[in-house]
């Protein structure tokens, strides 16, 4: 009878996509799988058919979630494909450097790293662009590679260790590019080896320091956005969580969101803090400081609501009468990035409410916000809803997201290299 493995030694984690084995990776899940929780779709899969396989090796356990998925987590994460392009880029180019100061191969080494470097680049991308081969014509990642390659011999020969030890997430990152498809991490090499417990699958979840606190104008918006992260971000919603109401700021609206912006910059507090701000006159005022406080703070950033091109003709009503006009940065709260009702001709959607003095501009809200609200709650699941708007606002949350992320990133690989 053979032994189960020691735990740790010699164990993988496989990186495929609908099927095919993109790479395999010796290194502590907690570091492999960022990218991966478990609320995607774990199966755990029984051979007993097989006489010649121990109890241990019984079990497959591998995740899965849509490379499309993969891809907008891993930018959230701060695994852009700019950051991976660059990250491949610096590893090939050393990798290549180094192989050039061995005497056996220097003189098969002529091609300047710069320029092997960009080239691979272009033939992974190239790769993971076109149709993957199927099991029974599997070839290695790195084959696949060097065949989409201009490189000439006699450099040619030696393409395959300029591409040793990539980082899995620079591999997943530019490999979910442009792939659709399913995005699998095997981890029953780490499972048989109790590196990782099989109850502890259930159990997968980011830690605090990947996670973004989203801090909003009121309970409306909170509730608002984390639904429709839930019904059309559901694979980030494990990213996010939301300040409390309760926090003691005597503020209220956009400059609560300012006051506390502005304490948590002064506690330098770690937490990946994120503040949006309506699209609205009050809103945009309170955003312009807030973008200033984030200055030189990697882990925050303010945001307001986008402008959207179907709110530069809305029927407003003001003390001068109704006029149809652009609310963009002056009258679009959140509830104008849901599914509205439609109005008849010259019907009021809009009115104008108080002048700000400080920016001179007049502050505006729609009519008929709770109406709307409801609507949300009740139907924003339903396949006839109106997501556009909606979909529009989480966008700007997750682009928030991947540029502290991508700051957090970048330092931390430039750490590891220094």
């Amino acid at each position: 009878m053979s032994s189960k493995p020691a735990a740790a030694q010699g164990s993988y984690v496989t990186f495929q996509l609908s099927g095919y084995e993109i790479g395999e990776w010796k290194a502590p899940y907690h570091q492999d799988s960022l990218i991966y929780f478990s609320t995607d779709h774990l199966s755990i899969k029984e051979n007993l058919e097989d006489p010649t396989l121990e109890e241990w090796e019984q079990k497959t356990y591998t995740l899965e979630i849509s490379a499309s998925a993969l891809r907008e987590r891993m930018d959230v994460l701060g695994f852009t494909l700019a950051l991976a392009e660059e990250h491949f880029l610096t590893e090939v180019r050393s990798n290549w450097e180094r192989l050039g100061t061995y005497d056996f191969m220097a003189a098969e080494i002529t091609a300047p790293p710069d320029s092997i470097a960009h080239d691979l680049l272009m033939a992974a991308k190239a790769t993971f662009s076109n149709s993957l081969p199927d099991r029974e014509h599997w070839q290695e990642l790195t084959e696949l590679v060097i065949e989409n390659c201009t490189v000439e011999k006699p450099d040619r020969a030696h393409l395959s260790s300029a591409m040793n030890y990539l980082d899995f997430s620079v591999i997943a990152r530019l490999a979910v590019e442009n792939f659709e498809g399913i995005a699998t991490l095997d981890l029953t090499d780490i499972v048989q080896s109790e590196w990782l417990l099989e109850a502890d699958l259930s159990n997968l979840n980011q830690s605090i320091d990947n996670q973004y606190l989203i801090i909003t104008e009121g309970s409306t918006d909170k509730a608002i956005i984390s639904s429709a992260l839930k019904k059309f971000k559901p694979h980030l919603v494990d990213l996010f969580y939301f300040a409390d109401e309760a926090l003691p700021i005597p503020q209220t609206g956009a400059s609560r969101v300012l006051e506390l912006l502005k304490a948590f910059k002064s506690l330098k507090v770690i937490n990946n803090v994120i503040a949006v701000f309506d699209n609205d006159a009050a809103g945009v005022e309170e955003y312009d400081i807030a973008v200033n406080v984030c200055e030189g703070a990697q882990n925050m950033e303010a945001i307001k609501l986008p402008d959207l091109d179907e709110l530069t003709q809305i029927v407003c009503e003001g003390p001068d009468g109704r006029h149809v006009t652009n609310i963009n940065g002056r009258a679009a709260s959140i509830e104008m990035y849901l599914d509205r009702p439609p109005l008849g001709r010259g019907e009021v959607e809009t009115k104008w409410t108080s002048h700000l003095k400080r920016s001179g501009a007049w502050q505006g809200e729609p009519l008929n916000k709770r109406k709307i609200q409801q609507h949300f709650h009740r139907h924003h699941a339903d396949v006839s809803y109106n997501s556009v708007g909606i979909i529009a606002v989480l966008n700007e949350v997750i682009s928030a997201a991947s540029r502290i992320g991508e700051r957090k990133t970048r330092n931390a690989l430039e750490t590891e290299e220094n």
